[in-house]
Formats: structure tokens, sequence, C-alpha cells
């Protein structure tokens, strides 16, 4: 099973692909396909450019044919209103979802506070601490905090599809997403 996490952010985009078919969770590395970070420099914050950028690097690239068309689950962090940038968030938002509905690919939106949750046991948690589990508990380093973000909404899917495979606190987290109005089903 190909399980797709997407972290949304203003200035990286972390994107982590696990392939996983069930097994002992704590060598998840080894499942791990991609685990990357698509980075804007200075002159694409602009948001005019940082459209043309998500268009050229992630609609029209290869990260969506390589990834989404592939994928059978993909959690989505849903990215925070930063002033100003809040409604371009949102809409790569909605180019995401729309390209997983495209794709007849199930898709989850994942509030920051509830990864967080998930991740730590904290839903306040500092990013610093979201990485420090991610390595402390399957020894997995990213090349950013927004990569590390996109590897738990990964772990969101694997505890979704395979349920057995997690502590109670972490089960807690994954029934309020599955009682909420968070999924998206596809039609594959």
């Amino acid at each position: 099973m190909i399980i797709t996490g997407i972290d949304i952010g203003f200035s990286k985009f972390g994107i982590c692909v696990i392939n996983y078919t069930g097994g002992i969770v704590k060598k998840i590395k080894s499942n791990i396909e991609l685990l990357d970070t698509i980075e804007f420099s200075g002159n694409e914050k602009k948001k005019e450019r940082y459209i043309k950028f998500i268009q050229d690097k992630i609609i029209q690239g290869d990260l969506i044919k390589r990834v989404l068309v592939n994928s059978d689950i993909v959690i989505i962090e849903k990215p925070f209103n930063i002033k100003g940038w809040g409604q371009v968030l949102l809409e790569l938002l909605g180019i995401i979802k729309y390209l997983c509905i495209e794709a007849k690919v199930e898709f989850v939106e994942i509030p920051q506070m509830t990864l967080k949750k998930f991740a730590t046991g904290i839903g306040k948690a500092q990013k610093s601490e979201m990485v420090l589990h991610a390595y402390k508990e399957f020894k997995v380093q990213g090349n950013s905090e927004d990569a590390i973000d996109a590897f738990w909404c990964a772990m969101v899917g694997v505890a979704l599809r395979y349920k057995q495979v997690f502590k109670k606190g972490r089960m807690d987290v994954i029934n309020k997403i599955i009682q909420g109005n968070h999924r998206h089903p596809g039609e594959k």
C-alpha cells in the first residue's frame, strides 16, 4: 500500500511516501520510498512567483504523476493562516485535493494540532519535538522539519489502514479523525 504524506508550507513543501503492507511499524524506515522537501528560493516567495513555482514543480512536474496517482491514500496537513499567505496556502490545498479527486485517491486532511498530538502526544508541540520523536521512535531523519511533518502525515495513513500497529494514545487521535469529517474517499 502506498501512503503519501504532504506538508504544505509557504517556503517549503514536505513530502513522504511509504510503501507499507504491514509488519513491525518500528522498522518503517525501510519502507520509506521518498522523504524530501521542495524549497522555494527568496524570489519565489512573492505570491505570483510562488504560484507559478507550484504550478511548474508540483502540478505539471513529476511529483503528482509519480506520487499522487500511485498512492492508495494521501494525508495532507492543513496549512494554518500565515498573515498574507492564508489564501495562497488554501488555494494550494485546493489544488492538491482536486488532483487527488481526479486521480481517484482517498485523501485525509489533518489539522496541525491533531498531527502534533499524534506524533508527540501534545497538540501544541514544537516542530523540533516532532523531529525528535521521529528519530527516537523510528530512526527517521529528513532534510527539513517539513519533511518530518510529511512523515508524520504518512504515519497517520499507516495508522488509518493498519490500526493494530499503534499504541492507544495514537489510536485515540486516529479514532477522532475517523469520527470527524476529515476523510474523502477515493474511487480506485
